[in-house]
């Protein structure tokens, strides 16, 4: 559950940089799947 946690607080924070245009789209993609990839957490947990 810790994880889902880590792994919700780093997506927020990764949308906020996208919306701020501090971050490329390409840059965006990559970080959110290395991210998807360290925690374990499968599409069904992105919605």
């Amino acid at each position: 559950m810790e994880d889902r946690l880590k792994f919700s607080e780093q997506v927020a924070m990764l949308n906020h940089l996208r919306n701020k245009r501090l971050i490329s789209p390409i840059e965006y993609g990559k970080i959110k799947l290395f991210i998807k990839k360290k925690y374990k957490i499968g599409i069904y947990a992105m919605e």
